[in-house]
């Protein structure tokens, strides 16, 4: 059975193979299955989209079969990913938010993220369902025809949410450059920090269906750092497609990453007295030694938000997150937000003074990829050498090496005091890699 899900649930080019009419209505069956056995008595799902122009076209696919199944449906329009959590609260009726987003791939993808009223889908939840969607197994019968239900004022309640967890904020005085690239965030961003006073310049907020991610957000912030600079902005944030990723542009139009912003989190008042912080096996060393000289501990989780989650959930951790920009304040969300933790970062620079985000010294980071149509275990011979020789190679730096998620690349890293040895060591793994897996599998480089 090939997995259907990744790091962050399901991904694929739009109108192709899983995102094929068949094969979404095939998953729809499966999962008024899934839902119809985990929550007999409370079966209702919201759906949610980003601003993908196939998005409509998913949501119709699905809400066909949710809709003769019985299956109680709620479209709550375009949201933020985040704000699932919010939407299940305010539903008790429903057990399930289905998110139709591909998050920061670029428009021609899209993707199905699943929030449950018990958080995010386990990895036995996942499992369950690949199964029933590999099987093609059938609801028994159908119950009834369903009626479809529209949330008019989602926004309004997930804006409202956000607003009561931060009642006694006041950004007055303060302009802040927004990049929405063009998705999600786009309404609902600039209407939370207008409401706490800003003064709110966007950029890249102007959605056509096709644009989203496009050379802009959290991936891309050239827009935002010319935005900063050319309106002299206190501080930017760009966000990515579905909005549960953030990184900061300061004042000087230098970028900073979602390991500074854990950084500087991890002085707010809210998480100060906390003594261990989640990163990922992505996070800069030179952060990891910021926390140990903190006398704090620093775990690395896989990469991944819902890594980061379960690790915080499991030693009940309140701040965690990602260099990309997902940062989990647990003490509001159990998941990424990009749009509270940018709130909550600008309340740490307001109260410190601190407009240009100084935190720590990174570690110089080299990075590539390969494109592989196999996977093969890097744990044996001849492949363990390699990573081993790499690793002497760094000189007190570290590398990691590992196959994406959601895409079909090995992902190449390497850190050191001087860049020339993370260069020299990211290039040894890309030629040496590129080699053996020549003769074995086609490889190209990315």
């Amino acid at each position: 059975m090939v997995p259907l899900f990744g790091t962050d649930g399901i991904r694929g080019y739009a109108g192709r193979d899983f995102f094929s009419r068949p094969s979404l209505i095939n998953f729809a069956e499966a999962f008024a299955l899934f839902m119809q056995e985990r929550f007999p008595k409370n079966q209702g799902i919201v759906i949610i989209t980003d601003t993908r122009i196939s998005g409509e076209w998913i949501k119709s696919c699905l809400s066909t079969v949710f809709l003769v199944r019985g299956i109680p449906l709620y479209d709550a329009g375009i949201l933020p990913t985040p704000a699932a959590q919010t939407l299940l609260e305010q539903w008790p009726e429903c057990s399930a938010v289905l998110i139709i987003s591909a998050s920061h791939n670029p428009a021609a993808d899209n993707g199905i993220k699943i929030v449950l009223k018990t958080g995010k889908m386990t990895t036995e939840d996942e499992s369950a369902l690949e199964q029933k969607f590999s099987s093609k197994q059938m609801p028994s019968d159908i119950v009834h025809f369903s009626p479809l239900r529209r949330i008019v004022d989602a926004e309004l309640i997930y804006q409202a949410t956000v607003l009561s967890e931060f009642q006694k904020t006041d950004f007055t005085g303060v302009t802040v450059a927004l990049d929405c690239a063009h998705g999600a965030t786009y309404r609902v961003a600039p209407a939370l920090f207008s409401s706490l006073g800003a003064n709110v310049i966007l950029c890249n907020a102007h959605p056509n269906g096709t644009n989203i991610n496009k050379s802009c957000g959290s991936q891309a912030p050239r827009d935002l750092q010319e935005t900063v600079l050319k309106y002299q902005a206190s501080i930017g944030f760009a966000f990515d497609g579905d909005g549960d990723r953030v990184i900061a542009v300061t004042r000087k139009g230098i970028v900073k990453d979602g390991d500074d912003l854990l950084v500087l989190l991890s002085q707010h008042p809210c998480y100060r007295a906390e003594q261990t912080i989640v990163g990922t096996q992505m996070s800069n060393l030179g952060c990891e030694r910021f926390f140990t000289e903190q006398k704090k501990t620093f775990i690395r989780a896989a990469v991944g938000d819902k890594y980061v989650a379960q690790a915080m959930g499991e030693t009940g951790v309140l701040l965690g997150g990602e260099p990309v920009g997902h940062i989990i304040l647990a003490d509001l969300l159990k998941s990424g937000d990009g749009i509270r933790a940018a709130l909550r970062v600008l309340e740490q620079i307001m109260a410190s003074s601190n407009w240009d985000l100084e935190t720590f010294t990174k570690y110089p980071q080299a990075q590539d990829s390969l494109v592989v149509d196999r996977r093969f275990d890097l744990t044996q011979e001849p492949y363990s050498t390699v990573l081993q020789e790499a690793e002497s190679m760094t000189r007190g730096g570290r590398i990691l090496v590992r196959y994406s998620g959601t895409e079909p690349l090995l992902r190449i890293m390497a850190e050191s005091s001087d860049i020339r040895y993370a260069d020299q060591t990211v290039e040894f793994l890309k030629t040496s890699f590129t080699k053996l897996f020549s003769s074995l599998s086609g490889v190209s480089l990315s």
